[in-house]
């Protein structure tokens, strides 16, 4: 019976594995990264009101670790097709297993030349392009109904708001000093018209009084000229 030598069964099974994590991420790609949900369904977001979405890879490392693990019970209930995510080293991402052996050798040629199989090369671009891909997607999503820049949009028109009612508050006191710096000075010239009018009035009185007193001592003199005269 002709049985497959153990590293070309583990090189099988995580090529396999490979294939069912590159089947998410080109999903992913295509339909968006899921969102981080609550219990009731509602986004769950951080402290700068941006949306969060569950975990996915983001290099060759990641993928390769990449398993139900990193999830939640209720992100794993979500979404049935993580249940597939299983870890692989990292080295499997290289070529496949080599050997001189006889029985061996004509394995990893077929491995490497089937038709519809993915080569080593094959399997690094088609990695790297469903990560690039599920990146630029993933931002993409955050970009769209991320609240932050709204909120600091908001933010800073307020800020600008706030600076202009104190450009505007300082401008209010400004005209309110002027107008009172324009009521003392007419109060201070009315008192010094009301001062000058009685002293005006206390010089009139005084003159008239020495008026009056002139005519009479003109009075008093004109009986003793007409004596003189007569």
């Amino acid at each position: 019976m002709n049985t497959k030598h153990i590293s070309v069964v583990h090189y099988e099974r995580a090529r396999l594995k490979i294939t069912d994590k590159l089947s998410v991420l080109v999903d992913w790609a295509k339909d968006g990264v899921p969102w981080q949900r609550w219990p009731d369904g509602t986004m769950r977001r951080n402290n700068r009101e941006s949306p969060k979405l569950i975990y996915y890879p983001v290099d060759l490392q990641s993928f390769a670790d990449w398993d139900q693990s990193q999830y939640s019970s209720e992100e794993l209930q979500q979404e049935p097709g993580l249940h597939v995510v299983r870890r692989f080293a990292r080295s499997t991402l290289g070529p496949p297993p080599k050997s001189d052996e006889p029985d061996i050798a004509p394995l990893t040629h077929s491995l490497e030349n089937t038709p519809g199989r993915l080569t080593n090369s094959d399997k690094h671009t088609d990695v790297r392009l469903a990560l690039e891909a599920v990146k630029a997607k993933a931002a993409c999503q955050i970009e769209e109904l991320d609240l932050g820049p709204q909120i600091r949009k908001l933010e800073a028109a307020l800020l600008a708001k706030d600076a202009l009612i104190k450009v505007q508050e300082n401008e209010i006191a400004n005209y309110r000093r002027i107008a009172r710096d324009a009521q003392n000075a007419r109060i201070l010239y009315e008192n010094k018209y009301d001062k000058s009018n009685d002293l005006a009035k206390i010089r009139i009185s005084s003159l008239e009084s020495k008026i009056h007193e002139l005519i009479r001592e003109i009075n008093d003199l004109s009986p003793v000229k007409d004596e003189k005269n007569s």
